[in-house]
């Protein structure tokens, strides 16, 4: 059996001990999430919040979160996705579930898989801006979970911005997302063969 594992401090995945890009990474390494202009302090207050919160949203999924001693800064949030699963009728089955894809020789954490309507969903989450490229991300991470869940695929894939006390929704349609990020893949490893990635 496969093993993937993801070493947190150097944000890096190994997959049967063997080094294998993460999407974020790949998708950097094309210019298509430049954050080069953002202020080092800001860039990691956002990260650790984002972590923070999707770390929130897991544990109330499992129905193990301590509400009474949550961050207040969290809360306002944590009821935007209280009230999206209230509104959409979902509940997530599964919850930063790392998937690898070995045909395309990549990895990922995806955040929310879950029913709506009877169609299993990849459910994306964000408390910040939504990039363009977000639908190349929730298309990654449906490809590699549905290579290795045949019998069991994500049909559905959105990704849901929280505001406090509230949320915006956005569902990506195209099927060419997954070939717009096959292609990134393709140009990541071009890159990597010719020595052409800063800081590697």
């Amino acid at each position: 059996m496969d093993k993937l594992v993801f070493n947190k401090e150097a944000h890096k995945y190994f997959l049967n001990d063997i080094p294998i890009p993460g999407y974020s990474e790949i998708i950097e390494t094309c210019g298509l999430c430049d954050l080069s202009n953002v202020r080092a302090d800001i860039l990691e207050a956002s990260r650790k919040f984002g972590s923070a919160l999707h770390r929130t949203i897991e544990l109330w999924n499992k129905d193990d979160l301590a509400i009474d001693i949550l961050d207040p800064n969290l809360k306002p949030y944590l009821n935007g996705w209280i009230k999206f699963c209230a509104d959409y009728k979902f509940k997530a089955t599964e919850s930063e579930r790392q998937v690898y894809s070995k045909l395309y020789w990549y990895a990922g954490t995806l955040d929310n898989v879950g029913l709506i309507h009877n169609a299993k969903t990849l459910v994306d989450v964000k408390s910040g801006l939504i990039l363009p490229s977000v639908r190349l991300q929730t298309a990654a991470y449906r490809n590699a979970y549905n290579e290795m869940n045949p019998k069991g695929k994500i049909k559905r894939r959105l990704c849901v911005k929280l505001v406090p006390d509230g949320y915006k929704v956005e569902e990506y349609k195209d099927e060419n997302d997954f070939a717009n990020f096959a292609a990134c893949v393709r140009v990541y490893s071009f890159k990597k063969q010719y020595n052409l990635i800063k800081g590697v």
